[in-house]
This record gives C-alpha cells, structure tokens and sequence, in this order.
C-alpha cells in the first residue's frame, strides 16, 4: 500500500464564495463578499507549481476516498503531520 510515501498535511486555504440565484448589493456586504478559510488535513498526492492534489484516505486497493485539487495561490500555510510513534 502505498500511503506510507504520502505525507500526511494540514492545509490553510482560502476558499472562494458564492451565492445562487439573483442577488443585490446587499448579498456583496455578507457573507458571500467574504472569503473563508478551510483546514484541510489528508494525504498529499502531488504538488505543483500551481496546485495541490489530495486525499481524505486511501484503501488497501490504493484507491482514494475524495480527491481534492486547490489552487496553489490560495494556500496560506502547509504543515506537514507526524504520524505517533514514527
């Protein structure tokens, strides 16, 4: 299996927003005029100059639960985890 060659990260990102249906000025002053910030944590699968790919788990069959692209621009920190006992 090959998820002892994966790290194991937290990711700080900003997150996009977006509000369905007709809006106003009123929706821009809320929460959609806002950007959030996600804590990610999961398996890294590949990095690249302008993105992140990751994963929630892996199976014994390396097969991944989620894959998760963000932008590289969006990342505010990375932090790579130490497993207990490692």
């Amino acid at each position: 299996m090959q998820k002892k060659n994966l790290k194991l990260i937290e990711v700080c990102w900003r997150d996009t927003a977006a509000k369905p249906g007709w809006c106003d000025d009123a929706d821009i002053e809320g929460k959609v005029g806002e950007l959030d910030y996600v804590f990610t944590v999961g398996y890294l699968l590949k990095k690249t100059r302008h993105k992140l790919i990751m994963t929630i788990g892996i199976s014994t069959w390396d097969t991944y639960m989620e894959i998760l692209t963000i932008p590289r621009c969006s990342v505010i920190e990375m932090i790579e985890l130490v497993r207990k006992g490692e």
